[in-house]
């Protein structure tokens, strides 16, 4: 049964990477003066062409990222096999003690309809439509201190929330030199909410013994979409609400603005390169007419399993009533990010060594990675990058790897933060062992324009 808890916690993290299509930041892009890409990160940083993207396939990847989720942390070699912390020959504080108090995810997925940029004169333009989700997790330790020690004792699980947002943005971008040394870019985005997600418990809790395992659960959740449902609802009623009914059409009238901010300065002679931007610093209003907020009342069981029908006996009871809270509307942040960067340059820019501190602001957390980086521009056309990241639970042995071909009429990107070097065999698979994060991206667009050196 343990065992099969472990698949299912690996088979949730495969779902969301599967499901996180078209991250929205590549660190080892940072550096890379040839990729559009750098632009979502740090407005003033732009490609050394306009570009116009292919739908879909201008950038295509998936990411997500933890503190607690690697196999360095679950799994152990004990007695000349490899073994989950479930397992009885590893200890429950050599298991418990590789975790992290609150253990935390994130994904940022953003969908391109249609980007592109041009040089006009001294200026950068930059435009662009997508659909953007941004979501995070947290998840307290006493989560797998139950899984772990199935013995007497009662469990606080109330480090427990999962907000989400979904929304399209609309944005226009312009970058411009003010001085010889000075670069200067921001972008102006317009938001469409289309689903926010957000559930807290400020009570849940587990009673295990070695019969059952029950619980309690009370908090709130709070679900704003323009394609519920609400019939008739008022604060009292039961939480009732079909999101996928469409027949009174799509209310879109959730709405609000954001800003990316950026500037890089160049010294000694543009060998050392200086950066900062905060990205996604903006807010939407989320229209009281799809707002529902509901109060939640639950109890949960597991009795064990009947190895007879080898059914497992469980049962969950949950109400959910609406809040007055439903009667209004509300404003609500976006998750922005802060990125820093320098990078010293030699060889004629021909070869760059870069460090980029990264931190995402979420509604529940703040996840923070410093990534350095050895920058290779061989030629106008082809950049190349080799990463490691920091500060994110990776160790060493962990790597980032980007290829960009940025010739004339062809933009190709191909890269990846985290890829692990070592793994470990378990049930005949072998699975990467360091590393917290994963992700991949590609990319296609057409070049235009001229060439601007760097």
């Amino acid at each position: 049964m343990k065992r099969k808890i472990v698949s299912l916690l690996f088979a949730f993290v495969a779902l969301v990477v599967a499901g996180s299509v078209t991250a929205q930041t590549l660190n080892s892009s940072y550096f890379m003066e040839g990729s559009y890409f750098r632009t979502d990160m740090n407005p003033a940083l732009t490609p050394t062409r306009g570009y116009v993207a292919i739908p879909i396939l201008s950038g295509v990847g998936a990411e997500v990222n933890t503190n607690f989720m690697s196999v360095d942390k679950f799994f152990f070699k004990k007695d000349g096999q490899v073994v989950t912390g479930l397992n009885s020959l590893v200890s429950a504080d050599e298991f418990l003690g590789r975790l992290p108090k609150t253990e935390k995810m994130s994904a940022n997925v953003s969908f391109n309809f249609i980007s592109a940029g041009f040089y006009r004169g001294k200026m950068y333009w930059n435009f662009g439509v997508n659909i953007r989700e941004q979501a995070d997790m947290a998840l307290s330790k006493d989560v797998f201190t139950v899984l772990k020690t199935f013995g007497n004792g009662t469990y606080d699980l109330n480090r427990t929330a999962l907000n989400a947002n979904v929304y399209g943005e609309t944005y226009v971008g312009a970058t411009y030199p003010v001085l010889e040394w000075l670069t200067v870019g921001a972008r102006l985005k317009f938001l469409t909410g289309i689903v926010n997600i957000a559930a807290n418990f400020d009570q849940m809790s587990a009673s295990v013994t070695p019969e059952n395992i029950k619980g309690d659960l009370s908090g709130t959740i709070n679900i704003n979409a323009p394609v519920v449902a609400l019939t008739n609802m008022r604060p009292g009623d039961t939480f009732n609400f079909d999101i996928f009914n469409l027949a009174n059409g799509v209310k879109l009238g959730s709405f609000g603005a954001a800003i990316d901010l950026g500037a890089e300065a160049e010294f000694l002679d543009k060998s050392l390169r200086v950066s900062a931007a905060v990205t996604d610093l903006g807010f939407i209003k989320w229209s009281r007419k799809t707002t529902a907020v509901a109060d939640i009342d639950g109890a949960f069981y597991f009795n064990g399993v009947d190895f007879a029908t080898a059914e497992p006996d469980y049962g969950f009871d949950a109400s959910m009533t609406m809040s007055e809270a439903s009667n209004s509307g509300y404003t609500k942040m976006i998750n922005c990010s802060l990125n820093v960067g320098a990078e010293y340059n030699i060889l004629n820019n021909r070869i760059g060594f870069g460090l980029l501190s990264h931190t995402e602001f979420y509604n529940s957390m703040a996840y923070s990675e410093l990534t350095v980086s050895a920058n290779f521009r061989p030629l106008n056309w082809l950049s190349a990058t080799l990463s490691h990241t920091l500060l994110s639970g990776n160790k060493a042995g962990v790597f980032g790897f980007a290829f960009n071909i940025h010739c004339p009429g062809l933009n190709l990107f191909l890269g990846m933060d985290y890829i692990d070097t070592r793994y470990v065999k378990y049930e005949n698979m072998s699975v990467p062992r360091m590393a917290s994060s994963v992700n991949a991206y590609f990319g296609l667009g057409f070049n235009i324009g001229k060439y601007v050196a760097k």
